[in-house]
């Protein structure tokens, strides 16, 4: 399908949101199109320098799924052994795989949380348009009547340099326990950072102060789901690295004028 024919057969919104989705979005509407609606998809970049336990090839995503694949597999007891990437938390990942033995009804992992625009959850398997997606890679009741969860999230990758995106991922995911289990009083936020020596980043709320973050994120969600201009938003960083933008440029920066000249469906053909 060409970009013109992909085009004409999109849809006008974004139905669904996700963190990445948001995140996305609000760094370039007009990108955030091309991906989620017209389905281009971003050409192939040659892989950076190897990180520790990266295989030749392997691309940053591949190597997230791979490991976030093998830690539940391991907390999950189908495999005994860990992946080089999970050694600093060898400790924490054994504590978690016993949690599991001992009481599963308090240990979930890998869930895709659905909910509709009210924050209520549906069954992920028959609600293929939610409103929300969350995946939760480790989720740990510490009590029996289940009034505090740590919601924890496994990191690949930089520490440094993302930490206003990581804080706002929290900030999401500790709502979307907060509305998913009515009998949580407070939560802890996990970040455990697999590339890096610095312990896990923690964050504590308590439903009053979690539920304030509500309103913010209804906003952002409905400014995403009820566009449908999909302005570009040029930048110099941002543009530097967009995938939609001509190769020839080895700096993608365009003017402020919002009209992206080098993205895919505006280019001379």
């Amino acid at each position: 399908m060409t970009p013109d024919q992909a085009q004409d057969t999109a849809p006008s919104k974004i139905q669904s949101n996700s963190f990445s989705r948001l995140s996305f979005y609000q760094n370039c509407p007009f990108a955030a199109k091309l991906k989620y609606l017209n389905k281009i998809p971003e050409p192939a970049r040659p892989p950076p320098a190897l990180k520790r336990g990266q295989t030749v090839g392997e691309h940053a995503n591949e190597r997230g799924s791979r490991v976030h694949e093998a830690a539940d597999d391991f907390i999950n007891a189908r495999r005994d052994d860990l992946v080089s990437e999970l050694d600093r938390y060898k400790d924490e990942m054994n504590n978690v795989r016993f949690l599991v033995k001992a009481n599963p009804d308090l240990i979930q992992t890998e869930q895709l949380w659905t909910s509709t625009q009210n924050w209520e959850p549906t069954d992920p398997k028959h609600d293929l348009t939610p409103w929300l997606r969350v995946i939760v890679d480790l989720l740990i009741f510490t009590d029996n009547d289940k009034t505090h969860a740590r919601v924890i999230d496994f990191k690949t990758g930089k520490r440094y340099g993302n930490e206003v995106k990581h804080a706002q991922q929290t900030q999401l995911y500790q709502l979307a326990a907060f509305m998913r289990y009515p009998s949580l009083q407070s939560v802890t936020t996990e970040l455990w950072y697999l590339d890096q020596k610095h312990g896990p980043a923690k964050n504590d709320f308590t439903r009053a102060q979690g539920e304030r973050f509500r309103a913010s994120w209804d906003r952002r969600m409905n400014e995403m789901c009820n566009d449908t201009e999909f302005k570009a938003r040029p930048h110099e960083k941002s543009c530097m690295f967009c995938a939609y933008g001509l190769e020839e440029h080895s700096n993608k920066w365009v003017n402020k004028s919002g009209d992206c000249k080098l993205s895919l469906d505006k280019r001379d053909r």
